[in-house]
């Protein structure tokens, strides 16, 4: 029998290993980074483009030349080039951001053969027809419409405008105006300018062989690929920090939104401050939430995050409250806070968020397409290996006085955007 009272044994993770990237240039000169492993045969290929939201001309033209992707080609409408990924097994998602888009296959290894001429078919003769234009335009209205009732996203496009500007990429958001005036000739001219003939990056994960990747250099390998643009980068912008308060009519809660931009993975206080981070509010065992929701009750859930990206980053604190608790909550996060930046933090408690940082790592590497979006990131980031080898030991180096030190630098209450929607 268990005894149950007791708790079970556990030991800490000393290293961070998982299987090498293998990286082939194609016949057009693009990059595949491979990862090949798994019991299954199954396999994820995603093409990354840059062709991201800071690229485009007129907002909503980016957004709606991704939703429509799929719409169509000079042989295929849209519900023939979806039966046809389905029948073999396949699915796809496309994702985009400020920086890039991402169109990921997920399949089986042995129709591989049968994905790749589609793929090719999409990138190269996608029609966008008017019909299907048309209705991912209404779809999108329909949904900000929707969205502009919550004040959870009202709140967070209020901080990053305020975080970023309203002219940077990041603080840019569309109106129902804005879907409405693209035309079908705008995301034509986007598909033209930034997917079609142009450079990408492609990440093959999963269960393969050396066939497989031969069949992705002879269709992907033999497309056309135009040289590469300048890439539009996203630069730190110059805001001061505001304290914001939105109401909206009818509302019975508030959602909060703290932060400030910051800096990305290759800063020397990165390490310091994701240990700083997951003491404040980092996981569930966090300060805020053992104050707010635990002891206070104010909410169900509170959380703070530091965002890294290729060129900044973002810090920041989120939760939803009841209207009547949310100056109580503003004031016990600022408290917090201010314990973090006058305190030193006990080695009990750092032990038990360094082990936590340490098993959510090791933790989230547990196939090939965790393995591959790891390299994703490195890549991406222009990190080395290194920075998963060495992870651990950063993060075992963090001292109690460093804790001190990244809240006195970085978390000075005057120098955090507040963001509150609802009431107060």
């Amino acid at each position: 029998m268990i005894d149950r009272k007791i708790a079970p044994p556990f030991q800490t993770v000393s290293e961070l290993t998982f299987p090498a990237l293998q990286t082939t240039t194609l016949n057009n000169g693009q990059y595949l980074h491979r990862v090949n492993v798994g019991s299954q045969p199954a396999i994820k290929l995603e093409l990354i483009f840059e062709a991201g939201s800071k690229y485009q001309e007129k907002n909503s033209v980016a957004a709606l030349t991704s939703k429509t992707l799929l719409g169509g080609t000079t042989k295929l409408n849209s519900f023939q080039l979806a039966e046809q990924f389905s029948q073999y097994g396949g699915f796809t998602e496309i994702t985009q951001n400020a920086e890039q888009l991402s169109f990921v296959l997920y399949g089986l290894t042995h129709h591989l053969e049968n994905f790749l001429p589609l793929i090719c078919e999409v990138l190269t003769d996608c029609t966008f027809p008017e019909s299907e234009f048309e209705t991912q335009k209404q779809i999108a209205g329909q949904r900000l419409q929707v969205s502009m009732e919550k004040t959870s996203f009202l709140a967070n496009q209020a901080l990053k405008r305020e975080l970023f500007g309203k002219n940077h990429p990041l603080g840019i958001f569309s109106s129902l105006d804005d879907i409405q005036a693209v035309k079908r000739a705008d995301i034509i001219n986007f598909y033209n300018k930034y997917i079609k003939e142009q450079p990408f990056t492609i990440f093959f994960s999963g269960q393969f062989e050396n066939a497989h990747i031969e069949l992705i250099n002879k269709s992907l390998g033999s497309l056309k690929v135009n040289e590469s643009s300048p890439e539009i980068p996203l630069d730190y912008p110059e805001t001061t920090a505001k304290k914001l308060l939105i109401e909206k009519e009818g509302s019975l809660q508030s959602t909060i939104r703290i932060g400030r931009p910051m800096f990305t993975r290759k800063h020397s206080d990165y390490f310091p401050f994701v240990v700083t981070n997951a003491i404040l509010g980092g996981y569930f065992g966090s300060r805020l939430m053992k104050n707010i929701r635990e002891d206070k009750g104010f909410t169900y859930g509170i959380s703070s995050s530091m965002i890294p990206m290729k060129t900044l980053g973002y810090f920041l604190i989120g939760t939803d409250v009841k209207g009547e608790f949310t100056q109580q909550t503003l004031d016990e996060i600022t408290k917090e806070i201010e314990i973090l930046r006058n305190e030193l933090v006990s080695e009990d408690e750092l032990t038990i968020v360094k082990n936590y940082i340490i098993g959510s790592v090791s933790g989230s590497i547990n196939n090939a397409f965790d393995i591959a979006d790891k390299y994703k990131m490195l890549i991406r980031e222009e990190l080395t290996k290194s920075y998963y080898e060495n992870f651990i030991a950063n993060i075992n180096d963090v001292t109690a006085e460093d804790v001190k030190a990244m809240a006195i630098k970085y978390l000075n209450p005057a120098d955090l955007t507040e963001i509150v929607v609802g009431g107060n």
